[in-house]
């Protein structure tokens, strides 16, 4: 059974750590920061860097060939509302969007289709993502977890308003 060790120290063993979340069964410990009809969107789980959220869907899907008309409208409304936030509420200047439908169509780790808005302001352009990640999990405390939950509640009064 997969598991992930979210930012917050807690251990998760779960088939589907996308379905364990979007069904509640796993506490996200920054909460959800939009849960709409087709996606969710919330601080990324493991890395506590602000600004890193993820738009998952709540659905078993791979890559964007997967929407259907529904899923596309509401996901570009998103990811377009959720850019435009970072910037304007977290003054996050520039952000790297990933992807990676390998991954997630992974028989040892499936998951739900995910992507991830990885500011790079304070992270250095041009850095390999990995590098970037690694970096981000070094920034585990309780005061870095203060400030990325109270990031998530600005984000989240942005998208709900």
């Amino acid at each position: 059974m997969p598991q992930i060790t979210a930012s917050d120290g807690t251990t998760v063993k779960s088939n589907c750590i996308s379905c364990s979340l979007v069904n509640g069964e796993v506490k996200d410990p920054y909460s959800i920061i939009y849960d709409g009809k087709h996606f969710q969107v919330r601080q990324d789980f493991e890395v506590p860097i602000i600004g890193l959220f993820v738009i998952a869907s709540k659905r078993h899907i791979v890559g964007f060939g997967d929407f259907n008309n529904a899923e596309k409208s509401e996901f570009i409304d998103l990811l377009c509302k959720l850019r435009k936030g970072l910037k304007k509420i977290l003054g996050i200047e520039f952000t790297r969007i990933l992807h990676r439908e390998s991954v997630i169509a992974s028989k040892i780790n499936p998951s739900h289709f995910h992507v991830a808005l990885m500011p790079i302001d304070g992270f250095g352009e041009g850095k390999d993502i990995g590098a970037i990640l690694v970096a981000g999990k070094k920034l585990k405390s309780n005061e870095q977890t203060i400030k990325v939950k109270e990031a998530c509640e600005k984000i989240k009064k942005w998208l709900t308003s």
